[in-house]
C-alpha cells in the first residue's frame, strides 16, 4: 500500500496550529458578540424606562390637549345651527332624546350628553367620556345599529328623531 495515503494529506502537521487560531478567533468574535448584545439590552432596558416615565409625564397634557381639540372642533359645529337646535333653543337636549338617555344605559346617555352640541370623531370622545377607545367604538357602533346615531367622515352626531 501507498505510504502517502497513511500519512494524510501533506498539511496536517500544521493544522491543528491553524485550527487553533481559528477557534481563539471565534471565541473572541463570540465574546465581542455577547458584550453587543447584553449592551443592547441594557440600552433597551433603559428607553423602556425612559419612555415609561416620559409617559407619565405627558399624559395629563395629551389629554387636557385632546380636551381642548374636542372643544373647539365642538365651537366650529355651533357656528351653523342645525334643525334640532332651531326646535330645542340652544340650550339641552329635545325630550325625545332625554327619554332614550332614560331608557338606554349610563354610557349610552353619556355619549347623547357629549354629542348634543354636534358631532366629534372617536378620538375626540375619548378624553371627553374618559373612556378606552374600545369603548368608545362599541357603544357607538350599538347606537348606530340602534338608529340613533350617524357616522359622517368619521363623526358620529345624534340622528334626528
Amino acid at each position: 500500500m501507498d505510504q502517502r495515503l497513511l500519512s494524510g494529506p501533506p498539511a496536517a502537521a500544521e493544522d491543528p496550529v491553524r485550527l487553533r487560531r481559528e477557534i481563539a478567533g471565534l471565541e473572541q468574535e463570540l465574546a465581542t458578540a455577547r458584550e453587543e448584545a447584553r449592551q443592547a439590552k441594557q440600552a433597551a432596558a433603559d428607553s423602556i424606562v425612559a419612555i415609561r416615565a416620559l409617559r407619565k409625564i405627558i399624559d395629563p397634557i395629551y389629554k387636557a390637549t385632546a380636551m381642548i381639540m374636542g372643544e373647539i372642533s365642538r365651537i366650529a359645529v355651533e357656528d351653523v345651527e342645525s334643525p334640532t337646535e332651531s326646535r330645542q333653543g340652544h340650550h339641552g337636549l329635545s325630550p325625545k332624546w332625554e327619554m332614550m338617555k332614560e331608557k338606554l344605559g349610563h354610557r349610552e346617555a353619556q355619549i347623547i350628553d357629549a354629542l348634543q352640541h354636534g358631532g366629534m370623531t372617536a378620538k375626540q370622545l375619548t378624553p371627553v367620556l374618559h373612556w378606552d377607545i374600545k369603548t368608545v367604538y362599541r357603544v357607538t357602533q350599538k347606537m348606530k345599529d340602534a338608529g340613533l346615531l350617524l357616522n359622517e367622515g368619521g363623526k358620529f352626531s345624534l340622528k334626528e328623531l
